[in-house]
C-alpha cells in the first residue's frame, strides 16, 4: 500500500495500437497497482480488474485519448468513481479541489494513514481530501489492506530482531526468556492477521461500486 511518484517515458509507449491495447505496458509503468488506492494486481482479482485510466477525461479531453502521459492504471473501483469528473487544472498549491497529476507528484506527499487513524487516509491539502471523498479511498476493504500491510511491515522487522537474538543465545548474550516472549508477541500478530484476513472480509456492495 505505497504510493510512488509514476515517471511517463514516451519509451515505454507501444509503438502500434491505442490505449485499449497498451493496458500491460501501463500497468508495469505504475508498479502494478491502481494510483489512487494502491491496491496491487494480485490482490483485486489480477489486470482483468483493472482499467486504464485517462487522468484527463477522454470525454472532456478527446485529443488525449492515446496520449501516453495521460494514460495511468487504476483499479475497476477508482476508476468508475472518478469517471469524467475533472473539477478544476492542478496547481502546486493543491488548495483547489482538482486531482494531482500522479507523474508530477509523489501521492505519499499529500496523503497518510497510519494506525493512529485506524488505517484512514487524511489528506494534507483542500486536492488531497477532494480526491478521497470522490474516490472513496476510505473503503472497509482498503482499511483492511493498509492494516494488513502494516501488520506484515512489523512482523518483518520483529523477525530481523529474532535473528538478532538467535545469534546473541549462540554468543550466550541474552536468556531465552526474552527470545520466547519475543515468540509470543510474534504469535499474537500472526493470529490478529489471519483472524482479520480470515473472518473480516468484507466483499463490496453494489453501493460501494456505483456513485449515487
Amino acid at each position: 500500500m505505497k504510493y510512488y511518484q509514476i515517471k511517463k517515458e514516451i519509451k515505454n509507449k507501444p509503438k502500434t495500437g491505442d490505449y485499449s491495447d497498451w493496458k500491460h505496458p501501463i500497468s508495469v509503468e505504475c508498479k502494478n497497482q491502481c494510483v489512487y488506492c494502491t491496491i496491487i494486481e494480485k490482490k483485486f482479482g489480477g489486470i482483468r480488474n483493472f482499467h486504464v485510466e485517462h487522468y484527463r477525461p477522454k470525454s472532456l479531453f478527446p485529443a488525449l485519448e492515446n496520449e501516453w502521459s495521460n494514460l495511468f492504471f487504476s483499479c475497476s473501483i477508482c476508476n468508475c468513481f472518478k469517471s469524467n469528473d475533472w473539477p478544476n487544472e492542478p496547481d502546486n498549491t493543491w488548495s483547489q479541489k482538482c486531482y494531482p497529476d500522479p507523474s508530477q507528484i509523489d501521492y505519499s506527499t499529500i496523503l497518510e494513514w497510519s494506525e493512529k487513524t485506524n488505517y484512514k487516509l487524511e489528506g494534507k491539502n483542500i486536492s488531497a481530501n477532494y480526491i478521497i471523498e470522490k474516490l472513496f479511498l476510505n473503503r472497509p476493504q482498503l482499511l483492511l489492506e493498509r492494516k494488513e500491510y502494516t501488520i506484515i511491515n512489523i512482523i518483518f522487522v520483529e523477525l530481523t530482531n529474532i535473528n538478532n537474538l538467535i545469534d546473541n543465545i549462540c554468543n550466550s548474550k541474552i536468556t531465552d526468556s526474552d527470545l520466547c516472549n519475543l515468540f509470543r508477541d510474534m504469535a499474537k500478530m500472526y493470529f490478529d492477521l489471519l483472524a482479520d484476513m480470515n473472518s473480516n472480509y468484507i466483499p463490496y456492495t453494489e453501493s460501494q461500486v456505483k456513485r449515487s
